[in-house]
Formats: structure tokens, C-alpha cells, sequence
């Protein structure tokens, strides 16, 4: 996973991630597992572009990737085990979970950095 992280935040992801070109071009679409996205160059990333995400599935593995760059964190799942019989939906469940978690601690984190006074009292 530390590799995963360091390729997210390292020079040629962010190439892709801010590239002007690049972030113009993002096709905008509703994923199964993320909701609204905008997808380009294999990434994807949610309307605020709080963070960038790749998603990964082959028959029993799943796996997802999410970088929150105002942190410079990386959250990774990746996973060997699933019940294909439940369909995509529950694989992914436990990802769908993290990264609701993930996202609400992200936006605190940000709420925080605005006001870091309001705070302080505490």
C-alpha cells in the first residue's frame, strides 16, 4: 500500500491529476461504488476534487485507491476475498464505507484549516 500512496502523491500522478489539459477532459459519470464522478486517464475524481480515486476488479479481488491531496493521504484497500454471488455492489461495500468515513473526517479537516481559532478553546 506505501507504494500505492507514494505513486498518488509523487510527480507524475499529480501531473495527471492537475494538468489543465488533463482536468478539462474529465468525462463526468455516475459510478456504481463512488457516485458522481469525473473520469480521465484511468482516475477519477468527485465534483469538489476533494480526492482522486482508481478502482480495481478482477475475479475475487477488489481494490481502491483514494488520494486526499489537501492532506497528502491515501487511503488503499485491496482485498482477495469477495462473494461474487452478492454482486459488485457488496463487494464494494466495505470500500463504499471507508471512503464515506474518509471523506467526513477529510471535510472536518478542511472546516478546521478555515477557522483553526474556533478551536482553539477547546
Amino acid at each position: 500500500a506505501a507504494d500505492l500512496h507514494r505513486w498518488a502523491a509523487g510527480p507524475v500522478a499529480q501531473e495527471l491529476l492537475y494538468k489543465k489539459d488533463s482536468v478539462n477532459k474529465h468525462t463526468r459519470f455516475h459510478h456504481p461504488i463512488l457516485g458522481s464522478v469525473r473520469y480521465s486517464n484511468g482516475l477519477m475524481h468527485n465534483e469538489e476534487q476533494l480526492a482522486f480515486f482508481h478502482t480495481g476488479y478482477v475475479k475475487g479481488s477488489a481494490s481502491l485507491l483514494i488520494y486526499y491531496p489537501a492532506a497528502h493521504m491515501s487511503v488503499v484497500i485491496l482485498n482477495n476475498v469477495t462473494n461474487e454471488a452478492a454482486g459488485k455492489k457488496s463487494i464494494f461495500k466495505v470500500h463504499r464505507q471507508v471512503k464515506e468515513i474518509t471523506d467526513q473526517l477529510m471535510r472536518a479537516d478542511a472546516e478546521f484549516r478555515k477557522a483553526p481559532q474556533a478551536f482553539a478553546s477547546f
